[in-house]
């Protein structure tokens, strides 16, 4: 699920089984596969493959220029909710709420996706160009997690490349099959563009459209998310104080990628 299985053939015993083949010296005899042998009258091994391979890259928009502060609490008597004790918050069952900014919904969607797929044991990258390029190369685990987390919390968005700009350099490494994760503020034209040309490569694009607006901006994603719709790809629109679980969940958009996202 997800893009194309790319299997690759292994010498080491799997769980997935490719089929058989003659017996060559070197093989182990752990690989024979006896019913073969018998009925041929000869030595048959099994050939094995690495787990189906399909990577998902999650490009976040970090151009300084797309994001929106929002409103911030200036009571300096008050802190956010999200300064709070998470075993309090626990205890008196306080909802979290996130500080509304584009950068905040932007990372948290990042964060919570990548953490979702690598918890079913996908191969998950990430590319972000904020104050610094940041590439992560697809992996799984625990490690990854960590790696994703690590670089998130210190992401700024203070980038001076456009998402599109990031997606045509970016493209070159994108594996046939693969599926990429798209999570930007952006309202430009462009960046359909920059989509199209992911989606010609053979890639499977999934958009989420932060919307500018909604948190106190001048523009809005409404017309790029028409435009996405359009050109026939899978896109998302999040605004200010959306339930992010509800909002990527909805059964008619990442499961028709071959995802799911709860």
């Amino acid at each position: 699920p997800g893009g194309d299985a790319l299997r690759r053939r292994t010498h080491y015993v799997t769980t997935n089984s490719a089929g058989v083949r003659e017996y060559a010296p070197g093989d182990s005899f752990g690989r024979i596969h006896w019913p073969s042998s018998a009925r041929r009258d000869r030595l048959i091994v099994k050939e094995f493959e690495l787990d189906p391979l399909s990577d998902i890259w999650i490009i976040i928009d970090m151009y300084q220029s797309d994001h929106v502060a929002g409103k911030v609490e200036q009571n300096s008597d008050s802190r956010a909710s999200w300064l709070d004790d998470p075993f309090e918050r626990i205890q008196t069952n306080k909802e979290y709420t996130l500080p509304e900014s584009t950068e905040e919904y932007t990372i948290t969607v990042a964060a919570s996706l990548a953490q979702y797929f690598l918890r079913v044991d996908r191969s998950v990258g990430m590319i972000a160009y904020g104050q610094t390029h940041e590439v992560l190369q697809p992996d799984r685990g625990e490690r990854q997690l960590n790696r994703i987390f690590e670089t998130l919390a210190v992401i700024r968005a203070q980038g001076n490349v456009p998402i599109e700009d990031v997606i045509e350099l970016e493209s070159p490494h994108f594996p046939r099959g693969g599926t990429l994760i798209l999570i930007t503020p952006g309202a430009r034209e462009a960046i359909v563009k920059g989509v199209q040309l992911l989606d010609r490569k053979g890639l499977r694009i999934v958009s989420i459209l932060i919307d500018p607006e909604s948190f106190g901006g001048s523009r809005s994603a409404a017309h790029l998310e028409s435009l996405m719709q359009g050109a026939n790809q899978l896109t998302y629109s999040v605004k200010s104080g959306d339930n992010l679980s509800a909002a990527l969940s909805d059964p008619t958009g990442m499961s028709r990628a071959g995802l799911s996202y709860r």
